[in-house]
């Protein structure tokens, strides 16, 4: 996280919390995903390896000469030497260390196959035990990044079509040849559909989801449907299967179902809040870490009296709907109200804060509900088996 303290009027928590509805599950479950310690952890290393091999190719390709001088070879040693305590010092910070054995192993000969294996090993731990997809999002270090990571490894679709996709781009002409082909995309899915000419009946056809979001999407059901159905009818179907596979006896396992590992948990409490609300939760657990990470010398009843205060700054101030009000309105007994239009209505000292004066039941939050949300939060966010799993898989 930044290291600052966080507003609730930030970019963060306004513009950046926008999502799509179908893409709901996905986003929360990567904003939960990202504050967990071990995957903020694992998401910066294959950074600071990719930084170091970076600055590294150039004279690397001078060492490997057969023709090297004394005075190179001194050098080679005294980069090897450099890179191997930068990495242990980076797996030092981290307590990590399992990369021990390949990082006493380097040399500059096998330096880019040991960072490979680090990387590619990290990525399969994000992804296998966070459910989070590594990508370098980093211009500077796309060609290393590129060098020693393949991003199509944890690609989230179909790995059978991956491969055959890839055989594709290997031989594209002569499978033009053979095939008419349809490989498209838009902002929400991708197509790739393949009919071969002699047979004129699909070999592929497939759609998949486009997550703004890089985190396992288990898209590894695959359902039936006919498109040219009416809306109504595919509607209707996918209910009834999704009915099906939510009841007690439903003919769909899930594989933790198969291989009796299911996580424990029910997510019903966390799924349906409103992107307004889910921006609110990610700023009550924000601010509490912010200063549990700089060890600032607050209680915790001050820290939950200051979140309370930037909700209702930025929410409006907490107030009783009148009779009409609540006749003409399907929601809450509450409406909320900026200061200018509170003042206008109350009495009060020029000199207070209002902010501060405001009753616990005039805050935009209670402090009971701060409590409730940020434990929620931790729950869903921290450990090794974080409950935001449940949200992608059961």
């Amino acid at each position: 996280m930044e290291n600052k303290l966080p507003s609730r009027f930030e970019e963060t928590y306004c513009e950046k919390m926008k999502f799509d509805k179908y893409e709901y599950t996905n986003f929360i479950a990567y904003e939960l995903a990202r504050r967990n310690k071990n995957v903020m952890n694992l998401l910066l290393i294959p950074e600071q390896i990719l930084a170091l091999y970076n600055t590294l190719p150039k004279s690397i390709s001078r060492y490997k000469k057969a023709e090297a001088t004394e005075e190179l070879l001194q050098n080679a040693q005294k980069l090897e030497n450099w890179s191997k305590e930068k990495m242990l010092g980076l797996f030092n910070h981290y307590n990590i260390n399992q990369f021990d054995d390949d990082i006493n192993r380097l040399t500059l000969e096998n330096i880019k196959e040991i960072f490979s294996k680090i990387v590619n090993e990290i990525a399969q731990e994000l992804y296998e035990k966070y459910y989070v997809i590594y990508q370098n999002d980093i211009e500077s270090l796309q060609h290393s990044a590129n060098e020693l990571y393949d991003p199509l490894r944890f690609l989230e679709r179909d790995r059978f079509l991956t491969q055959h996709m890839l055989r594709v781009y290997d031989g594209e002409e002569n499978h033009k040849a053979i095939y008419n082909i349809n490989f498209t995309e838009n902002q929400y899915f991708m197509v790739y559909q393949e009919v071969p000419k002699e047979q004129r009946d699909f070999s592929f056809n497939v759609i998949y989801p486009k997550f703004e979001k890089a985190m396992r999407d288990f898209t590894d059901t695959k359902v039936a449907m006919n498109l040219n159905l009416s809306e109504s009818e595919i509607v209707d179907y996918i209910k009834k299967i999704k009915k099906n596979y939510d009841s007690k006896n439903s003919i769909v396992k899930t594989k933790g179902e198969l291989l009796e590992d299911e996580l424990e948990s029910s997510n019903e409490d966390i799924k349906m809040n409103s992107a307004d609300k889910w921006a609110d939760n990610f700023f009550i657990y924000d601010y509490f870490l912010y200063h549990e990470v700089n060890s600032i010398d607050k209680t915790e009843a001050q820290i939950k009296r200051e979140i309370q205060m930037e909700l209702t700054k930025f929410h409006g101030i907490r107030m009783p709907k009148d009779d009409n009000e609540i006749k003409n309105t399907k929601d809450t007994k509450y409406k909320y109200v900026s200061l200018e239009e509170y003042k206008a209505n109350k009495e009060y000292d020029e000199h207070d804060d209002i902010f501060e004066t405001l009753l616990d039941e005039n805050q935009a939050m209670s402090i009971r509900a701060i409590e409730d949300k940020y434990k929620l939060m931790k729950d869903y966010i921290q450990g090794k088996q974080p409950l935001y799993k449940t949200l992608l898989e059961k």
